[in-house]
């Protein structure tokens, strides 16, 4: 993304560091004991991800390399 000089690379390296940092926050409660409805959450999250990330934030990425000619 960098080497095409993406404008939304910033918002997706944050998107990204979020989603690592949720993952690291369930792992750490797993750690502790708190199993309880711990595969949910993670689940829930990681469909909210492909969701939101992948259909929304990554077809803008495709978007772009499309209009500036970019295989």
């Amino acid at each position: 993304m960098a080497k095409i000089h993406y404008p939304a690379l910033s918002a997706q390296k944050q998107a990204h560091k979020l989603f690592v940092s949720q993952l690291e926050a369930f792992k750490q409660e797993a750690d502790e004991g708190s199993n309880t409805l711990i595969a949910i959450k993670v689940s829930k999250m990681v469909t909210d991800w492909l969701k939101d990330h992948i259909i929304k934030m990554d077809k803008k990425y495709e978007e772009h390399m499309k209009a500036n000619n970019i295989s």
